[in-house]
């Protein structure tokens, strides 16, 4: 009788283990998931109303980063947020919610002309930049929330501001005036490290000449007072992030390790963006064949974006675009629309002599500084091609586009010709005079 009782505890030993278990897992939280939830959300939103003046956010754009990063700020009460950013003087209020989805997801989820520039579509770009605007919520407290895109993955932190959005702003924008240079080099600690510079697409890429596991690249974002870096750079354990620009003498100062400081670099022949501000003596051939060299007056004219210039001179019609480029202190002439003819549009069009055309934006030209010829004391400058893929272009033509995108064949009128043509045969230099 007492073996049969013996084998019937140890057949129970089991159940009466995995419900204690069961009790002690029902024990490990005393609320519902869904309460639990509501009360993560609940905290974050007064952590974001909680800051007087609103959030810094550290906004990277476009898959792996490859646009940057730019400064957004955003002000939070119970319903609204009113935003504004480094790219426009606006600023705009909306709605936004917090909601769950596979975890807590802050959402700007009426259109904000701030929070969703950069990801609205346009015409030379249907699918926008491939910016967020729905977040999965990583952690908030009164010092950081950190927010993860949806789209993207990009990792996004958010600060509280110490001052208003429109100072910290001026700022930032005081620094992208001065933050001039394409590369910079120092030490850490015995460690070489030099740095290369994009300045358009807000992107680093970094190496040492005595570690070869020291490389890589990653976006930044332009602060009040320098940049901070995606991700940081690494050296011997020393986290490298944030940093402080000296325009005067051209210097980036680390602020998260001591006496490390990396010397910027400017590229021979590189030019401010008032430099080109003048009058021009334009080279290029009107007819084909021979390269008859015609020369006309023309004038580059700041649109005041502190970005493009107008070409004026050669039409009254139109004043094709050109970019500056503040990586390479150059300008860059690309295929763009210049006007409208019977519902077509008109397209100055990158072109290869008796070879392709085409009206992608990203196809065309730039100007190169010509030293040799710039001995006079007039500046010169050359054309040459400006690397698109596959195709070497030397001249432009105006070309014809309809509603679909698709090719009307060449625009001809007399109208809009420049020395009776529709056509730049072989552009060859701006001399300033």
């Amino acid at each position: 009788m007492k073996n049969n009782i013996f084998k019937l505890l140890l057949l129970l030993l089991p159940l009466l283990v995995f419900q204690s278990c069961m009790k002690d897992q029902e024990d490990l939280f005393d609320e519902p998931s869904s309460l639990r939830m509501q009360n993560t959300l609940d905290k974050t939103r007064k952590v974001l109303e909680g800051s007087e003046k609103g959030w810094l956010i550290d906004y990277y754009v476009g898959d792996n980063q490859q646009y940057g990063g730019y400064a957004f700020t955003v002000k939070f009460d119970s319903l609204t947020c009113t935003a504004s950013s480094e790219l426009s003087t606006d600023t705009a209020t909306s709605y936004y919610k917090l909601t769950t989805d596979d975890g807590p997801v802050l959402t700007f989820d009426t259109y904000n002309t701030v929070l969703h520039a950069l990801a609205t579509p346009s015409a030379d770009n249907y699918e926008g930049l491939h910016a967020d605007y729905e977040f999965i919520i990583l952690s908030a407290d009164s010092n950081e929330v950190v927010l993860k895109g949806k789209k993207t993955g990009s990792i996004m932190k958010m600060h509280p501001l110490t001052e208003t959005p429109s100072v910290y702003l001026n700022s930032v924008q005081s620094t992208i005036g001065n933050f001039v240079i394409n590369g910079a080099s120092g030490t850490v600690d015995k460690t070489n490290l030099a740095i290369l510079v994009d300045i358009d697409n807000r992107q680093i890429e970094y190496s040492s000449s005595n570690d070869s596991t020291i490389t890589g690249s990653t976006a930044f974002t332009i602060t009040d007072k320098g940049v901070r870096l995606y991700e940081p750079i690494i050296v011997n354990g020393q986290k490298l992030q944030n940093f402080i620009f000296d325009a005067d003498k051209t210097i980036l100062t680390c602020t998260d390790v001591s006496n490390v400081t990396f010397k910027g670099t400017l590229p021979v022949g590189y030019f401010k963006y008032s430099d080109y501000a003048g009058d021009y003596s334009f080279t290029y051939s009107p007819v084909s064949g021979a390269k008859t060299a015609l020369t006309m007056d023309v004038k580059l004219t700041p649109t005041g974006d502190g970005t493009t210039y107008k070409l004026d001179g050669l039409n009254s019609n139109f004043s094709p675009v050109l970019k500056y480029n503040k990586s390479k202190g150059i300008l860059e002439l690309h295929s763009q629309v210049i006007g409208e003819y019977q519902g077509y549009k008109i397209w100055l069009c990158a072109w290869q002599v008796g070879g392709s055309l085409t009206w992608d934006p990203a196809a065309g030209m730039v100007l190169t500084y010509n030293q040799s010829a710039s001995l006079s004391g007039k500046l010169a400058f050359k054309w040459t091609s400006n690397g698109y893929p596959g195709i070497t272009f030397n001249s432009f033509i105006m070309w014809l586009i309809d509603s679909n995108g698709k090719s009307a064949g060449a625009f001809v009128n007399p109208a809009w010709a420049v020395n009776n043509s529709n056509r730049f045969y072989y552009l060859d230099s701006l001399i300033k005079k």
